[in-house]
């Protein structure tokens, strides 16, 4: 089997007891499908020891190295929001070395941390505080506390 982004020769590795290739030239690695659900969390198990050789941008279309089909790019949020390739006709993923840089060191851990930062509100401001161009909470109250002081017929501006 041969790497679908230098043409490099895949060598068979056991991760969990499920079965995944690596590229010892450009450091990407290629999980079937049958082994996804054990590999795709132990991603950083199969990066690369060393830096691997940079390699130019990623062709248009790259190739399935299982089957041929079209390699299209995902982002899996799951494993750090890295990007993976996934084939559109087995269902296999191909990783970049450089991505399964990036997942390096980051273990279990990692990954709890990275879900927590994508589950945090984006909106830091506290619950009770004003949308911008708003009146401030205690103005707002004071408008509705004379709204119900004032007499039948008469409104807030005639006073």
């Amino acid at each position: 089997m041969n790497c679908p982004r230098c043409s490099g020769t895949l060598s068979q590795v056991m991760v969990s007891l499920c079965r995944a290739h690596t590229c010892q030239a450009c450091g990407g690695a290629w999980v079937p499908f049958e082994s996804c659900e054990a590999v795709m969390p132990r991603l950083a198990e199969l990066a690369p020891e060393g830096t691997p050789a940079p390699l130019a941008a990623a062709p248009a279309k790259v190739k399935c190295p299982g089957c041929g089909g079209d390699l299209v790019p995902v982002k899996a949020h799951a494993s750090g929001g890295i990007t993976v390739r996934t084939c559109m006709v087995c269902f296999g993923r191909w990783v970049d070395g450089s991505e399964l840089l990036r997942t390096r060191g980051q273990g279990l851990l990692g990954m709890i941390k990275a879900m927590f930062r994508r589950m945090a509100p984006k909106d830091k401001a506290p619950k009770n505080a004003p949308a911008p161009g708003e009146a401030e909470p205690a103005a707002h109250l004071r408008s509705e506390e004379s709204a119900r002081t004032e007499t039948p017929g008469q409104s807030p501006t005639q006073e």
